[in-house]
């Protein structure tokens, strides 16, 4: 008999849910993804998120999963928080054409 055994959620798999449904909520009253470490009102899912990008980034020890960074980007998740030092002028453009 042939029988396929599911593989038993791990400790590392329950939290890897609770964080992205975590982070969907944070998504959706805050309506953007730049969450980092300093976040005081989210701290804890604010250091999962630097950790995250960590291990994409093949830093730390937290290891990630193709599967893992599909989903995270199909919500949304920021792999980068710099700020560009480039103004958007796109932006600029629409300001001033409004103010016209």
């Amino acid at each position: 008999m042939n029988m396929v055994q599911a593989r038993p959620v791990g400790a590392s798999d329950a939290l890897f849910e609770q964080r992205i449904e975590e982070f969907k909520e944070f998504k959706e009253k805050h309506h953007h993804c730049d969450l980092g470490a300093s976040s005081k009102e989210y701290k804890s899912l604010g250091i999962w998120c630097k950790n995250t990008r960590s291990a994409y980034n093949g830093k730390g020890t937290m290891k990630i999963t193709k599967d893992r960074i599909r989903r995270l980007e199909a919500i949304g998740f920021k792999w980068s928080l710099r700020k560009s030092k480039k103004k958007n002028t796109a932006v600029v453009d629409q300001e001033c054409t409004l103010n016209l």
